[in-house]
């Protein structure tokens, strides 16, 4: 409640609005547009200075030579049983370009070319030119000691190492020479810069027959010491060949060792032995069988005669006295089907095969006497093939261990002999290349003088200057518009604060009048000023009747932003309207509504007895009261300066001071100081109906503004809305997309 017992103006408060949300095209565009001179200012002066810094490069000019390197297996001994599918061509095109930015080929063009004596490369030659510091002469303002240090002298060329100065030109011959390979084939390009164009072709040239002269003169010393190596190692080799060969020979004679067909006599007699052997084992197992189914055929004819083998019938009668006997079993077994055991021809069917099983059985007799006989002699030769095959063996086992030594002799001879005829054949292939050496590359193209220089690209290092001086007036509008930290439109202040704006005064140019803007408002009732403020004071009278506040106080966040303009302005324009308007300034701390006043012809009572003395009850009301001659307003300036002002202000002497005033007047006008320096105002909020916040058009910082509507909110205070003093109209329009430009303006606002 404030301090008539009425609840504070309730103003709706706007929700903040997160910018970050969306980005708003066109209001980038209007940033861009009032920063335009800005722009093109920084535009225009990087691009000439670009111009200026493009046209100062010493141009330089390249010129290209083309070699086609031949990539081959150089190698005398051929190698791709040990390397199968590796392939090297990468790898020899690196080493080969590699080697023409070598050190020693640019050593080579240096002399060839005399470069120790072009100034181009030489720094000994080159003219003195001194820095920056000694040209303007900066520094000779450098004390004694400095002064040695950094003072720029000419060198004596004399002075200079030779070494010195030589490695240095092999390093700026080499600096310049560029190699290039696509990788997609054999060719290699050699470019060099020179500020010289007839120099440039002449030192790549140079380069690519330097090179194919070291290439000519490394292959034949390569070929050559190949040559030498190959002579005396195949010699080496021949020797170690014959030696083999000797101690081969020699080992067989030492061990009688002769072969037939590659194998020795001891393993051919073996063998032989061993077939004797087997057969002799075959002839008399063959013997033992024969022996065995005769002597089982002879103890029973008539069952073992079907099944005895072949061996068994060795003599034409036993072979009829069997065909018989298997006649004579074949009748009688026909007999016996249709005959009776004594029937004549049964009988004597079994009479005649009784008679032939017995001369059967003697004449077996008589063979198993004979396969005896056989079976004896078979065994005898089998025994003695047996004695005669361990004796062989017995003499091949000591030839098998002297063949191991002797076919390792004859493995070391091979090696030998192949390695031998290797080397005879790269020593062929090194006579060949010995009569026709030549380099492993040829020169597709010669460089020519170029006609144009290659550096400094003009068009395109213009049209990137052109490019990065937008863009770095781009950054810099970037970097002016995030360095403003002031509310420079009122969509700004709504976005941010969620408070609304309730009026924009104008800053007034003083013409040297020395008069107060309040006062200006009431000589020019249609002017922009006086306007503003009428709209200021028509936002806080939109209320009901019941609502609309009669006591409005009027801080700000830090000093010099205009609250006290604003707040005599307000009160003398709705006093000027007819209404009885008193203002009291409750800045104890730093007053100057005397002066302010005193604008209007008075004279300044600064010091004088005011609202501090009635506060303390020293005065009374009546005694301080003072009126404004030209609007009619009532006004208590804050009278003596006092420690305690916080105190004071918040005694309920002041409470009740205003609450009266607010029963009297029409409207009562607190000028507070600001919120953010003291507490004064924190006081004051709660005893009054509304509550203006002024904030200077872009200049107060928007932290110490939200620092400031916190302030306030902490105590409770709702903040009718903010004030935006000492606004510039003709800048306005470039920043609010709600306000009409000046030129709109003008016809209304006449100056």
């Amino acid at each position: 409640m404030n301090a008539i017992g009425k609840p504070p103006v309730a103003v709706e408060r706007i929700a903040p609005v997160d910018a970050s949300e969306d980005i708003d095209l066109r209001q980038i565009f209007t940033m861009l547009w009032r920063r335009r001179y800005l722009m093109a200012a920084v535009v225009v002066v990087l691009s000439v200075l670009g111009v200026m810094a493009i046209n100062s490069i010493v141009p330089r000019y390249t010129a290209t030579t083309a070699l086609l390197l031949e990539v081959k297996n150089n190698n005398i001994i051929a190698m791709d049983s040990f390397e199968p599918g590796l392939s090297k061509d990468s790898a020899l095109i690196r080493s080969q370009m590699d080697i023409l930015k070598s050190r020693a080929l640019a050593r080579r063009v240096v002399d060839k070319l005399d470069l120790e004596q072009d100034p181009e490369f030489n720094f000994a030659l080159q003219p003195f030119e001194p820095g920056l510091l000694t040209r303007t002469g900066l520094v000779k303002l450098f004390p004694e000691p400095l002064r040695s240090r950094f003072e720029e002298k000419p060198i004596d060329p004399t002075l200079i190492p030779p070494e010195i100065i030589e490695s240095a030109v092999v390093g700026s011959a080499v600096s310049k020479l560029g190699v290039f390979n696509d990788g997609k084939s054999y060719t290699v390009l050699l470019t060099y810069q020179s500020e010289d164009p007839a120099k440039a072709a002449l030192i790549v040239n140079t380069f690519a027959d330097m090179y194919l002269t070291a290439q000519f003169e490394n292959k034949y010393q390569a070929v050559e010491r190949a040559s030498a190596w190959f002579e005396q190692k195949s010699e080496e080799l021949r020797q170690r060949v014959v030696e083999a060969d000797r101690a081969v020979q020699l080992y067989r004679e030492q061990n009688n060792i002769v072969t037939v067909n590659g194998n020795t006599l001891a393993n051919n007699q073996l063998g032989t032995l061993s077939s004797m052997q087997i057969a002799a084992r075959a002839k008399r197992s063959a013997a033992e069988t024969a022996l065995r189914e005769a002597r089982d055929l002879a103890r029973n004819p008539a069952r073992d005669a079907a099944n005895a083998t072949p061996a068994v019938w060795t003599t034409p009668l036993l072979q009829s006295l069997r065909q018989e006997m298997h006649t004579l079993n074949t009748t009688l077994a026909e007999l016996r089907t249709t005959h009776r055991p004594t029937h004549p021809d049964v009988v004597n069917a079994n009479a005649r095969l009784k008679q032939v099983q017995t001369q059967l059985t003697q004449e077996l007799q008589s063979s198993i006497q004979r396969l005896e006989a056989e079976l004896g002699a078979a065994r005898a030769e089998e025994r003695e093939l047996d004695s005669k095959v361990a004796d062989a063996a017995k003499t091949n086992e000591a030839g098998d261990r002297a063949s191991i030594v002797l076919r390792q002799l004859e493995n070391e001879a091979d090696a030998a002999r192949s390695l031998y005829k290797t080397f005879l054949e790269g020593a062929g292939r090194i006579s060949v290349q010995l009569d026709a050496p030549g380099a492993d590359a040829s020169i597709l193209s010669r460089a020519e003088r170029p006609l144009g220089p290659s550096y400094p690209q003009r068009t395109i290092l213009m049209a990137l200057t052109l490019v990065g001086a937008i863009l770095a007036a781009l950054a810099l509008v970037l970097v002016v518009e995030f360095l403003d930290h002031g509310y420079r439109a009122p969509e700004d202040v709504e976005q941010k604060l969620g408070l609304p704006v309730l009026g924009m005064v104008p800053q007034l140019r003083r013409l040297g009048t020395g008069e107060h803007p309040s006062l200006t408002a009431i000589k020019e009732p249609l002017g922009q000023y006086a306007e503003a403020v009428s709209a200021l004071r028509t936002s806080l009278t939109l209320a009901p009747a019941e609502r609309r506040p009669r006591v409005v106080m009027v801080t700000s966040a830090v000093p010099d932003e205009g609250k006290t303009n604003v707040a005599v302005s307000l009160a003398r324009l709705a006093a000027a309207a007819g209404k009885r308007v008193i203002l009291l300034e409750c800045d104890l701390r730093k007053p100057t509504i005397a002066r302010v006043m005193a604008n209007a012809g008075r004279r300044p009572d600064v010091g004088a007895a005011g609202l501090a003395e009635v506060i303390q009850g020293e005065h009374d009301l009546s005694q301080v009261l003072r009126v404004d001659p030209a609007s009619g307003m009532h006004y208590v300036p804050a009278g003596k300066r006092i420690r305690f002002a916080v105190e004071l202000l918040s005694s309920p002497r002041t409470q009740m001071l205003i609450c009266d005033l607010a029963t009297t007047y029409d409207m009562v006008v607190i000028d507070t100081p600001p919120v953010g320096v003291v507490l004064d105002a924190l006081v004051l909020a709660g005893m009054a109906d509304a509550t203006l916040l002024v904030v200077r058009w872009g200049r107060t910082s928007r932290h110490l503004v939200s620092s400031a509507v916190a302030k306030l909110a902490g105590t409770g205070t709702r903040i009718s809305g903010v004030v935006l003093s000492r606004v510039n109209i003709k800048k306005l329009a470039r920043y609010s997309r709600t306000q009409a430009p000046a030129k709109y303006q003008q016809s209304y606002f006449p100056s």
